[in-house]
């Protein structure tokens, strides 16, 4: 980019609420981006002391640069939000589409209604996603919203990805899950939490992605505001699997990476844990552990019982 444009300079508008995402986005680029760039919120005039490093300077007034011949798609927000929705979730029923698109069930069912009648989604039994390669392929159990190409097509041009770049970080982890009463819990926490904590302000939530800097995944994870602090909330489903041993090393990991990550960002987090009662119990021993002996930045607070009765199980 600097050789065929000596004054590049990167600019980019983070639209949303909180610190947290545009920190994210800036940390994102911090030593991979070869040239000047500046993160804003949306609606701020960008100066020259926001940039990484000083941009050039010219005498005078350098060419436009070329126009990319993308158009980002001038969609309803709805109908972005479920496309985006789908287009990590690869594959998924109403009630999960809505609760990740931050829409009440009635208006996603218009919305993807609506969507499939131009082509961009469907609904139809497709095919099992399997851990392992070379499976007999099998059908899903009922049929589903599935993401069509060219609906994929908009929700990636909506998150600004170039055409042509690979974008496979987007889709949930364990696509292979898809279906499962697992997967079905933890697409289901924005909307639960939502119900649950009215107090709290949740933006936005996610199923099966990655915390930036971290080595483990959520089963699911919410984004918004609690008692004045921008919070991340943070869903763990199951472990009955495991051992206690496991479910005590594995849950002190978590915190472990947990507590790392809002040290460093400043974001306050909840932890939440729905499984049995047994399960349940060896992590809130391992939560009051470290919250004992956890001083200073990135301290955990006190280990409480939320319950929301459409859940069907308390949740710690």
């Amino acid at each position: 980019m600097e050789k065929i444009r000596s004054s590049a300079s990167v600019w980019i508008q983070v639209d949303g609420p909180g610190e947290w995402f545009a920190a994210e986005v800036h940390n994102a680029l911090k030593n991979r981006l070869p040239v000047p760039y500046a993160v804003t919120r949306a609606g701020i005039t960008v100066h020259y002391l926001d940039f990484s490093s000083p941009p050039t300077l010219l005498y005078s007034r350098p060419p436009a640069p070329p126009v990319s011949d993308e158009v980002i798609p001038d969609l309803p927000l709805s109908e972005l939000r479920c496309l985006q929705a789908l287009g990590r979730m690869i594959k998924g029923n109403e009630i999960e589409i809505a609760a990740l698109a931050g829409l009440d069930l009635e208006k996603t069912k218009t919305v993807l209604a609506d969507l499939s009648c131009r082509g961009l989604v469907v609904y139809k039994t497709g095919h099992r996603l399997h851990r392992r390669l070379f499976r007999p392929r099998q059908n899903d159990l009922f049929p589903l919203w599935h993401i069509l190409p060219r609906g994929r097509h908009l929700a990636l041009q909506s998150w600004v990805v170039p055409k042509g770049v690979s974008f496979r970080t987007r889709r949930e982890a364990y696509l292979w899950q898809i279906g499962s009463k697992h997967r079905r819990l933890a697409r289901l926490w924005t909307a639960w939490l939502q119900s649950a904590w009215p107090l709290a302000r949740i933006w936005t939530g996610w199923s099966e992605v990655r915390i930036p800097g971290s080595r483990v995944i959520p089963d699911g994870l919410a984004w918004g505001r609690a008692h004045g602090y921008e919070t991340l909330f943070w869903l763990e489903v199951g472990d009955e699997h495991r051992s206690i041993d496991q479910i005590t090393n594995v849950t002190a990991f978590r915190l472990n990476q947990a507590v790392k990550f809002c040290a460093l960002t400043g974001v306050r987090l909840v932890y939440t844990q729905l499984s049995t009662r047994w399960v349940r119990q060896a992590v809130k021993r391992v939560c009051r552990t470290a919250s004992k002996h956890r001083r200073g930045p990135g301290r955990l607070g006190q280990v409480r019982k939320i319950t929301h009765s459409g859940m069907g199980q308390d949740h710690q």
